[in-house]
């Protein structure tokens, strides 16, 4: 199987998915579409389809959803846009996403106050407006990877450096701090 669409499939759930989906290693495209709640056990879900390329998830409910990975993947400032609605967001990893700009976090900022860990290794477009934005919109960060993050300066720094629950800060590879 190639394709498989769900939309308008409300009551789908992400063992449902898995079922349909059982050995199908081959799926290129998964559309669910005005489905469902969009939960973490949905995105772990999507980790097991290694040939995957486009997920289409508009109009689905995310509240639920508390930790994304799209490390390495193409997503861009309207992707992170929708994810923004993911409000119970507490792990965003965005490492090596080479689309997304500060435009896309200050989206993530306003929304996801809740954010404890956010990725964003090797973020070529991403600079201190888009640090700063998180910084002080997602007060409860605890765990920071902006690691070969060629745009930070020490305004980045300093704006993390006023979450009080800050516990890890991976900034090797920064060379213009």
């Amino acid at each position: 199987m190639k394709m498989l669409n769900l939309s308008k499939c409300e009551n789908i759930s992400h063992i449902g998915i898995a079922s349909l989906t059982n050995g199908a290693q081959n799926l290129e495209k998964l559309i669910l579409s005005h489905s469902l709640f969009v939960t973490t056990d949905l995105a772990k879900c999507l980790l097991s389809f290694p040939r995957l390329q486009l997920v289409k998830l508009d109009g689905c409910l995310c509240q639920l959803l508390e930790e994304l990975d799209v490390t390495d993947t193409e997503i861009d400032d309207q992707g992170l846009r929708s994810i923004s609605r993911c409000t119970k967001l507490s792990s965003l990893k965005l490492g090596i996403c080479l689309m997304i700009t500060d435009n896309g976090l200050k989206h993530i900022a306003s929304s996801c106050s809740g954010l404890k860990h956010v990725d964003l290794n090797r973020t070529s477009r991403i600079t201190d407006e888009g640090i700063v934005a998180i910084a002080l919109g997602c007060p409860s960060l605890e765990v920071v990877n902006i690691a070969y993050t060629s745009n930070i300066t020490d305004t980045s720094l300093v704006s993390l450096s006023k979450c009080q629950k800050l516990r890890t800060l991976e900034i090797r590879g920064c060379t213009c701090i």
